[in-house]
C-alpha cells in the first residue's frame, strides 16, 4: 500500500471509522485506489472532474462541444487538399491506348482529379459531398516548373461543370484558398516525361506548344466521358512525396 495512503487510512481508523469506510475515503482524497489483489494505481483525474472545480455541469458541456467542433483546426493546420476518382473501365482504356503511342500512365490507383489543394486553415469542419457527372478531356499539357517540388508532369486537361462547381464550394463554403487562382482541373499522366520529351528544359514555350498540338490530334481517339467517384477531402501532410 502507497505510503500516502496508507497514513490516510490510519488516521480515519483512529476517527472511529470502519475499515472498508478508511479505504473509501482515503481512495478518494489520495487518488490511490486498487488494481489487484496487492496492487494499487494513481488514479488520473479526469478533464471534466478538473472542470467540475470551477464549472456548473452547463458550462462543462458547452466547453466540450467547442472542444470537439475545434478539433479540425489542428487536423487541418497545413491545409485541405479535396480529389476524386474516376471510372475504372474509361481509365484502362485510357491506359491501354495511351500504351500504344508509348506513354506509360502512373498506376491506376493512383489516378484522380483535385477537386481543391489549399494550404489555408478552414474555418470550419471540410466534409465530402457527392459529385455526380462526368469529364471530358479537351486538350494535353505541360505542368511544373521541372524542380524537386514541382516536376514537369504530362497531363490531360478536362472539362467539367461539376467539378468547377465543387471547387467553388469547397472555397466559399471552407473559407478555403487555392494554391493557383485558375482551377484547371486534370489527369496527370505520367511525371516520367523526361523519357517521352528528351530535354524538355531546354525547350521554348513555343516549342512545348508545338508539341502539345501533336499531343491533341489523339483527342478523338479518346473517351468522350469519363465518370466521376468518390470524393474525399483530407488533410495536407507535410511528408506526402
Amino acid at each position: 500500500m502507497p505510503a500516502k495512503l496508507e497514513r490516510c487510512v490510519k488516521h480515519v481508523l483512529d476517527q472511529g471509522k470502519d475499515k472498508n469506510s478508511a479505504y473509501a475515503i482515503c481512495s478518494k482524497s489520495t487518488g490511490w485506489v486498487k488494481s489487484g489483489a496487492h496492487s494499487w494505481r494513481k488514479k488520473a483525474k479526469t478533464k471534466s472532474k478538473k472542470l467540475e472545480e470551477v464549472c456548473s455541469k452547463g458550462a462543462i458541456a458547452q466547453i466540450e462541444q467547442l472542444l470537439e467542433e475545434t478539433d479540425f483546426l489542428s487536423r487541418y493546420r497545413n491545409g485541405v487538399y479535396s480529389s476524386v476518382k474516376l471510372d475504372p473501365t474509361a481509365l484502362k482504356k485510357l491506359q491501354k491506348y495511351f500504351e500504344t503511342v508509348g506513354i506509360k500512365m502512373m498506376p491506376l490507383n493512383k489516378i484522380h482529379i483535385t477537386v481543391i489543394y489549399s494550404r489555408t486553415r478552414p474555418n470550419k469542419e471540410p466534409n465530402a459531398f457527392e459529385i455526380n457527372g462526368s469529364v471530358t478531356p479537351v486538350s494535353f499539357g505541360i505542368f511544373g516548373k521541372g524542380t524537386k517540388d514541382q516536376p514537369y508532369a504530362l497531363v490531360l486537361q478536362v472539362d467539367s461543370p461539376q467539378l468547377t462547381t465543387a471547387h467553388m464550394k469547397m472555397r466559399k463554403e471552407y473559407g478555403l484558398k487555392p494554391t493557383y487562382p485558375e482551377y484547371k482541373p486534370h489527369i496527370s499522366l505520367t511525371y516520367d516525361i523526361h523519357r517521352i520529351l528528351p530535354g524538355i528544359s531546354k525547350l521554348s514555350q513555343k516549342q512545348k506548344d508545338t508539341i502539345i498540338n501533336v499531343f491533341n490530334k489523339m483527342i478523338p481517339e479518346l473517351p468522350k466521358n469519363i465518370r466521376i467517384l468518390n470524393h474525399t477531402v483530407e488533410p495536407i501532410n507535410l511528408n506526402w512525396k
